[in-house]
This record gives structure tokens, C-alpha cells and sequence, in this order.
């Protein structure tokens, strides 16, 4: 019995340790990649679902300026309805020089934020993304979402051109959250079984590939003193 309970307390136990830490550190690394990368999924399709219904509505780039506000209202107006679902709920529209043309927000519309960070990654070609922080739990029945990912998708009318504008789209995060909160729930549950497998197989290969010879030979040798005294 001292010999087993020697080896539970110097190697058996600090191992169960750190298998529980690795454990802990994988579960967060794996769900961290998981969520990551769905919402790097979900902004390729979005932006690409952006795209090509923007394509379908704005045919020049003189409807990314306000020379001809009612032509440019009526255009982003059928845009909006064409792509406003119930996770994308609102929408702005960036002229080449950061002024804002079109809005469901009226109060901006022709107002510049050409010094915003997430238009200038925009109109250089690149889909930005700003995911807002949560809101309180009490403000949520006011929203009506949970939280929200603005994405800034710069619209090419023909390829090599570069970008003549940009659409901003702000899209509820909340659908979206729940799956991956679903997932990441599943991969935990899965991680965790796995290494409680892993620890009771460890438990049984000690106990029967060393504790147990070890004790047959302690018994043998306090036999064979035994024997001789």
C-alpha cells in the first residue's frame, strides 16, 4: 500500500494536473479558432451576398456621389430592400471621398468621415469588419439585438478599377453567436470526455503495469525475509 500511494502522489496526480491544464488550453484555443473563423465565414458570404446584389442595382459610378440625390436615394433604396434581411438591419453608403450619400440614418447623409479607419481599409479594397461590444442585457428588448457587426464592403464595378464606393452594412451578430455558443458547448463536452478517457487509462496502466508488479514484488521479497528469518 506505501508503494502505491508513493507513486498516485509523485506521478499519477501532478500529471491529472497537467492534463487538466492542457485540457483547459486546447478547449479555449479550439473554441477561440472555432468562433474566428465563423465569423470569417460569415463575412466572405456577406460581403459576397453585398456584392452582387450591389452590382445588380449600381450600374455607374456617378451614383456613388449626390449630383443627383434622388436618382441616388431611389438606387441605394431598392438596394437596401433587395438586401435587407432580418440580421441585416441597417445600412450606409460611402462616396469614394468618405461622404456619406445614402442612409437609413437620413441625419448623415451628406455629411464626410473620410478620416474613419474602417472606410479607408474599405476603399483601398479590403472587407473591414468592427464587431461591436455586446450591450447591456436590459437594453436588449429596446434594440431588439444582442449585438451588432458593421462591415465595410468596397463595390467594384469593373475588376482592376478599384473600389468607386463603399457599402456599410450592419449586420445582428445574435443568430450567429447562438451557433457558435452551440458548438463551442459540443467541442468542450467532447475535449473534456477525452482527456477523463485519457486519465482513467492512465490510471489503469499504472495500477496494473507498475503498482501492481511492484507490489507482488514487495510481497515476494517480505515472503522470501520471511522465509529466511
Amino acid at each position: 500500500m506505501k508503494i502505491r500511494l508513493s507513486l498516485t502522489q509523485k506521478f499519477l496526480a501532478p500529471t491529472l494536473i497537467v492534463l487538466a491544464f492542457v485540457g483547459v488550453i486546447l478547449n479555449y484555443q479550439v473554441n477561440s479558432i472555432l468562433k474566428r473563423e465563423a465569423i470569417e465565414g460569415a463575412k466572405d458570404i456577406i460581403a459576397d451576398f453585398i456584392r452582387i446584389h450591389s452590382k445588380r442595382h449600381v450600374t455607374s459610378p456617378s451614383y456613388f456621389s449626390l449630383e443627383n440625390p434622388e436618382k441616388t436615394n431611389q438606387i441605394f433604396s431598392e438596394l437596401f430592400e433587395d438586401i435587407k434581411t432580418y440580421n441585416i438591419i441597417r445600412i450606409k453608403v460611402w462616396a469614394k471621398d468618405g461622404t456619406i450619400i445614402f442612409s437609413d440614418a437620413k441625419s448623415i447623409i451628406g455629411k464626410n468621415f473620410a478620416d474613419d479607419e474602417d472606410f479607408q481599409k474599405s476603399i483601398r479594397g479590403e472587407v473591414a469588419v468592427d464587431i461591436q461590444v455586446p450591450i447591456k442585457a436590459e437594453n436588449i428588448s429596446e434594440s431588439g439585438y444582442e449585438q451588432l457587426m458593421e462591415m465595410y464592403v468596397p463595390i467594384e464595378l469593373k475588376s482592376g478599377e478599384g473600389p468607386v464606393g463603399v457599402v456599410e452594412t450592419y449586420y445582428r451578430l445574435d443568430s450567429l453567436n447562438a451557433s457558435i455558443l452551440k458548438a463551442q458547448r459540443g467541442i468542450s463536452l467532447i475535449i473534456t470526455l477525452g482527456f477523463l478517457l485519457l486519465a482513467l487509462i492512465l490510471w489503469l496502466l499504472i495500477k496494473f503495469i507498475v503498482i501492481k508488479p511492484l507490489k507482488a514484488l514487495e510481497t515476494g521479497i517480505v515472503g522470501l525475509k520471511e522465509s529466511k528469518g
